[in-house]
């Protein structure tokens, strides 16, 4: 392993550990979208295996981390939201084909973390999601990041 792509994941662990110890350090307070039962694709993979499975599809994800979300996937993009902590409402995660975005309800900031350096390749292909998905029907809005929310770009080095 080079020293560059240790230094880019080691970043990238600091900035996503940090992010949800501050987002998910208190009880569930938000009721989260149901996913539907139905017959669609189920199981355990990575986050750029969910990125690449066919359709659009509405997924009940799990996180290593036990916290539970919904996610949106839309081709090579991602929309996923989780309950946060107390009195903060949800966490959302956007994925753009490019970029990733983080915020969260009252909050005027986020993060932003171009896949040009590799650092987002770093979480997608080694972050392991429990899902339970059905068709839907895309929402090209998800999509984008919020115009009032103001992002800092991250980098990795």
């Amino acid at each position: 392993m080079s020293k560059r792509t240790l230094l880019i994941g080691t970043a990238l662990a600091v900035i996503l550990a940090s992010g949800a110890w501050y987002f998910f350090t208190e009880p569930h307070s938000v009721a989260l979208p149901a996913v539907p039962a139905g017959a669609g694709p189920s199981g355990t993979t990575t986050v750029r295996a969910l990125l690449s499975l066919p359709g659009d599809l509405e997924c009940a994800i799990t996180l290593p981390n036990h916290h539970e979300g919904v996610a949106y996937v839309s081709g090579a993009k991602l929309y996923a939201l989780f309950s946060a902590a107390a009195g903060v409402g949800r966490a959302y995660v956007l994925y753009d084909g490019s970029s990733f975005y983080t915020w969260a309800d009252g909050f005027a900031k986020g993060t932003a973390l171009s896949d040009a350096a590799g650092a987002s390749s770093e979480a997608i292909e080694h972050t392991d999601v429990t899902y339970r998905c059905v068709p839907w029907t895309p929402v090209q809005s998800f999509f984008i990041p919020p115009a009032n929310v103001q992002f800092t770009p991250v980098s990795p080095h």
